[in-house]
């Protein structure tokens, strides 16, 4: 366990006819077509860019691992667009690269336009949708670092996600960008919930949420 280690995502490299190799494909985290969470601005457009990742066939990366099954909102130079407009796929095997979600387009016209959604986000191996913010964390570090269970100080995490679930405390998190390290990122994501970290004698990472500020109401995050 490093938390000073970078965690990069995937880039869009990986696939053979990616419209911009140099892309990093996000990965989403908690319920963005939930009407209580809202952009800025009316004309925001989605919170989760996508990438092209075949412009043989139209293919667009929405999430770098599966994704709930309801279809996203799709919008097009932050215009919204009739649903009909490509097809939804929330688990894709495109070039044998892994389980990703994506829309298939139907009009070669959309490879000019900037395409973005709000989705439902990440799901974990049995469909059920990622929505804790420390479950968040550790699939994260897990799938992107290759951290195990023993990286995570089991007490403190375990105590932390209960009273997240308890306090409706929920991940609104798109992780989008390249350079930052674990500890930046736990800097950025964790005092939205009224958390803190730190890296135990036994070389663990423990999670720990301050409890006397549970009566606070947390505002969902809008990276």
């Amino acid at each position: 366990m490093d938390l000073d280690q970078v965690l990069n995502l995937r880039l869009a490299s990986i696939y053979t006819h990616a419209q911009d190799p140099s892309r990093v494909l996000p990965r989403s985290f908690g319920n963005f077509l939930d009407p209580a969470v809202v952009a800025p601005t009316p004309d925001d457009g989605g919170f989760t860019p996508c990438v092209c990742i075949d412009t043989d066939n139209l293919v667009y990366l929405v999430n770098d691992g599966p994704a709930v099954t309801t279809p996203p909102q799709i919008f097009a130079n932050g215009v919204l667009q009739d649903p009909s407009v490509a097809i939804w796929s929330p688990a894709a095997n495109v070039d044998g690269k892994g389980i990703i979600a994506g829309l298939q387009f139907r009009l070669n016209v959309v490879l000019s336009y900037d395409i973005s959604v709000r989705f439902g986000g990440s799901v974990d191996g049995s469909g059920v949708p990622i929505t804790n913010p420390v479950t968040m964390l550790f699939w994260m570090l897990v799938d992107y670092l290759g951290w195990t269970a023993a990286d995570f100080d089991r007490g403190t995490c375990e105590r932390s996600s209960l009273d997240m679930d308890i306090l409706s405390y929920t991940a609104h998190w798109c992780f989008n960008e390249n350079g930052k390290t674990v500890r930046e990122w736990l800097m950025e994501i964790l005092p939205t919930y009224h958390t803190d970290f730190v890296e135990t004698g036994q070389g663990q990472l423990a999670i720990l949420l301050d409890r006397s500020l549970t009566t606070f109401t947390v505002t969902p995050d809008y990276h």
